[in-house]
């Protein structure tokens, strides 16, 4: 047998677990296919089993102290423990596990369909939306929205390198299709950027000027509030500027109000 297929048997063994499965080339001799079958499925279930007790562990510790008194519906649990059970990469189970415990302190606010996504997003993908979030604005209302991408794209590539993924991000279901129009002339509208709150001004000119916005879809807002990321300092200085200075909008930092 070649070296490639030496690789892949030796791959192959570490998924279905040694013994498994009878592979051509093998000179040992096979346990039976009763046996080769309960080997495979004993193997699965054990790492099945180590996942889900991983991903409760981080849950656990995610926790608010105060959340919903209701309980998680089981229809939902069903639906997450299927799908998270063969999550066994560190940065996945984190994730997955923030979004357990989002989900335990106010039952239902994911849907099956945000777990379905979520569960086949590739390890790039999930890296890249969460570092994606880190330039992203909120309504008062607290919905995810990216400003203008010609302007942000070139404030994101002043700390980060890389493909732009808003294309991919709309294509994947995260991100609006469409975008949106916001007009210098609403004023008193407010923005916020992690802690930062801006607000609408009255504009210099007689033009109030506009600037779009790309808001994130319901499920990209959904896995957006799993995210753990921290803001770029003067990232939102910057583009706050121009979009005054190219847009005609005017936005001024202002105090948060109390909650």
């Amino acid at each position: 047998m070649s070296e490639w297929w030496n690789t892949l048997a030796g791959a192959t063994a570490s998924v279905l677990g040694e013994g498994a499965c009878l592979l051509p080339g093998d000179t040992a001799e096979a346990a039976s296919f009763d046996a080769r079958v309960a080997a495979r499925t004993a193997h699965r279930e054990a790492k099945r089993q180590r996942n889900i007790e991983r991903i409760l562990e981080l849950a656990a510790a995610e926790l608010p102290q105060y959340a919903s008194q209701d309980p998680v519906r089981a229809d939902w649990l069903d639906v997450f423990f299927r799908l998270a059970q063969d999550v066994g990469e560190a940065e996945a189970q984190a994730f997955w596990a923030r979004v357990l415990a989002k989900e335990a302190a106010a039952p239902g606010f994911y849907s099956h369909r945000a777990l379905v996504c979520l569960s086949q997003m590739e390890a790039w993908e999930l890296s890249g939306f969460s570092e994606y979030c880190a330039f992203v604005f909120a309504f008062e209302s607290g919905w995810r929205f990216l400003f203008d991408e010609a302007l942000t794209r070139q404030e994101m590539w002043s700390y980060v390198r890389g493909n732009d993924l808003t294309q991919h991000f709309i294509g994947i279901g995260l991100l609006s299709p469409e975008t949106g129009v916001l007009s210098g002339s609403s004023r008193g509208l407010r923005v916020i950027y992690f802690d930062r709150v801006y607000e609408l001004a009255k504009p210099a000119g007689e033009d109030p000027g506009s600037v779009s916005y790309r808001k994130f879809s319901v499920i990209g807002h959904q896995l957006a509030a799993a995210v753990r990321v921290k803001p770029f300092n003067g990232y939102a200085r910057q583009l706050i500027k121009r979009i005054g200075d190219e847009r005609g909008v005017a936005l001024e930092q202002v105090e948060p109000q109390p909650q």
